[in-house]
């Protein structure tokens, strides 16, 4: 239900809604909005169920064709693994989160020991059988590394847009060899240290994969307060330190460095729009609904739409205050210098200016007047989908699942 546009962006504190465990607690949400009584309620899903939703499909909602991801996916590069003896699969994670692959470095190899349910790799493996990766299963490259297995894993752990070629091997590593990667036992003060950061973790995967459960959606009406609330928290500081070209590479960018852009190349076109807020979990939600277009070749472009509700502290932290960051002070005043950013609580005209200044950051990564790393974190924030064309990057939705839990083995 929209709300009038005086409303201001509510406050909210990330940790202090979970509980003991790490999962985000319903805190409850404020009275019914007024006119909706004699209505028939819908059916609130809590965050466990939403997420599983949101891998199985966004909760049931439609999807536009190109929004259709598991049948993208079931239909790229789709073939038995027996014609060939390394397979393709193909990931996409958002910051935050894991792949859900646990392997071993063995015989000079990287060897799949087990696969985490729920996660990205086991949502991958139900909707590509004949493509699963399993354990027994050799890691041979992750993107443009072979050979190498501790780049490999490296890139496995920092890597966002992930093409990873692996073969059926059913290796089997001695008990003794997995002992060597057993966690250091931990007692007293270092035993606590690990149970808070594995909380903290527990609690940034929450709140990463409540956004995905939020973003890329038409129906968000079945979707419980409390996920709205972890989707509240979420923020990028958490993954800050990745690879810009390669990112943007997969949605059809070339950049030299994460400063320097690629003379001379077709760029994609990027445009933001922002018409609509309404209230959750005590917060205004903006939805900025996003398009982008990535030629392809013969005059032809791949073109993608989506929606990414966002509050305002999100947009005013993850994107205006990093772009100021990333440009000088005098030359971000001459980009945005006549579409000036929302001000502070959410006064009458945020929208508008919202609308406008997003406007001017679409234009100006088109001009290329942001350098490569402005865009690149723009993408992330807006939780872009990877194109088809764009190169040998995947299209797929990370899956809902639980946090992570620990494990003897390296966990991805």
């Amino acid at each position: 239900m929209m709300s009038p546009e005086s409303e201001g962006d509510g406050d909210f504190g990330g940790l202090d809604a979970y509980d003991e465990g790490g999962v985000p607690g319903d805190r409850g949400v404020g009275a019914e909005h007024e006119g909706d009584e004699g209505e028939e309620e819908p059916k609130k899903l809590d965050l466990d169920e939403a997420l599983r939703q949101h891998a199985a499909g966004y909760g049931g909602g439609e999807l536009h064709d190109d929004l259709n991801l598991a049948n993208d996916l079931s239909n790229s590069d789709f073939m038995s693994p027996s014609d060939s003896k390394e397979f393709t699969v193909k990931l996409q994670k958002l910051p935050g989160m894991r792949l859900g692959v646990e392997c071993v470095q063995f015989a000079e190899e990287l060897v799949v020991q087990a696969i985490s349910e729920g996660m990205i790799a086991e949502e991958w493996n139900l909707k590509n059988p004949f493509l699963a990766i399993k354990e027994g299963d050799v890691i041979r490259q992750v993107n443009s590394i072979r050979g190498d297995p501790k780049k490999m894993l490296s890139e496995l752990r920092s890597g966002l847009v992930l093409t990873i070629k692996a073969e059926h091997c059913c290796r089997q590593v001695p008990t003794e060899e997995e002992e060597k990667h057993q966690t250091v036992k931990r007692t007293g003060g270092a035993l606590l240290r690990l149970h808070q950061r594995m909380e903290m973790e527990a609690q940034i995967m929450d709140q990463a994969f409540a956004m995905a459960a939020i973003s890329r959606r038409h129906e968000r009406q079945d979707l419980d307060a409390n996920v709205w609330e972890a989707a509240s928290a979420w923020n990028l500081e958490s993954f800050m330190f990745f690879e810009e070209v390669p990112f943007l590479a997969a949605f059809g960018y070339t950049a030299k460095d994460k400063l320097n852009w690629e003379e001379g190349k077709m760029i994609p076109n990027l445009t933001m729009d922002l018409d609509e807020h309404f209230e959750q979990a005590g917060c205004t939600w903006y939805v900025i609904k996003c398009k982008l277009e990535v030629p392809v070749g013969d005059g032809k472009a791949e073109t993608m739409t989506w929606e990414a509700p966002r509050r305002l502290h999100h947009l005013r932290m993850e994107l205006h205050d990093r772009m100021k960051y990333y440009m000088e002070e005098k030359f971000y005043a001459r980009v945005f210098g006549e579409t000036p950013f929302a001000r502070h609580m959410a006064p009458r005209g945020t929208t508008a200016r919202l609308k406008a200044w997003l406007a001017t950051l679409a234009s100006a990564i088109k001009k290329q007047e942001v350098p490569p790393m402005a865009a690149a974190i723009t993408l992330l924030f807006l939780h872009a989908p990877v194109p088809l064309d764009a190169g040998e990057s995947p299209k797929v939705e990370p899956p809902a699942v639980k946090p992570p839990r620990p494990s003897h083995i390296l966990a991805i």
